[in-house]
């Protein structure tokens, strides 16, 4: 398992820095609203932020793409 990485996700540390950085942004903007509210804002932004980086991984980290042979 150590000779074939899974390139299909980021490490870690790229998701937790995303999604701490947007949870801090989402906090200026987010003073005053109710914490339900909040909450569900944040497991949508929390989702999104996973697709996102997922989607940007993987367009950059393809197995097989002509960089790699370069």
């Amino acid at each position: 398992m150590a000779d074939s990485p899974d390139n299909r996700w980021a490490p870690w540390y790229v998701y937790l820095v995303a999604i701490v950085g947007s949870n801090l942004l989402k906090q200026q903007f987010m003073e005053g609203v109710a914490a339900p509210v909040n909450v569900g804002i944040t497991v949508v932004l929390v989702v999104l932020v996973v697709a996102l980086v997922t989607w940007v991984w993987r367009a950059t980290h393809r197995q097989g793409s002509d960089r790699s042979s370069q």
